[in-house]
Parts: structure tokens; sequence; C-alpha cells
């Protein structure tokens, strides 16, 4: 009857799963970037010393500069 779907592949059409695994790993590797940044600024503020509301301010500041 009305069935008009297309059931042909477009070969010329971007694989969207492989751009999906793509993004992710790109993503993947920020958020590890993201994680050792702030673990190498929590060790920098424990160097100096620093505690509660100066250890706060100074990985703010820290994130904001990366």
């Amino acid at each position: 009857m009305g069935n008009n779907i297309d059931h042909n592949r477009d070969v010329d059409a971007p694989d969207s799963q492989a751009i999906n695994i793509n993004e992710l790993d790109k993503t993947t590797a920020e958020a590890k970037r993201d994680i050792r940044n702030r673990i190498e600024t929590r060790e920098m503020a424990r160097e100096l010393g620093l505690t509660g509301e100066d250890l706060a301010i100074f990985c703010d500041i820290s994130s904001q500069k990366q």
C-alpha cells in the first residue's frame, strides 16, 4: 500500500556512529586533562599550605586560567 520507506542505505552519508565515537573520545580526553589539571592544582595548593577559603580561591582562579 502506501509504504514508501527507503531501505537502501545512503553510502555517501557520513557514519554518524563513527562521528559520535570520535566526539566521545575527544570529550573523554578533555575530561582526563581537566582532572589532571585539578589534581596538579590541589597538589600545588597543598605545597603552599593553603587551606579553607584560600584553597578554594586558589583552585577557582587556577581553573579559570585553564
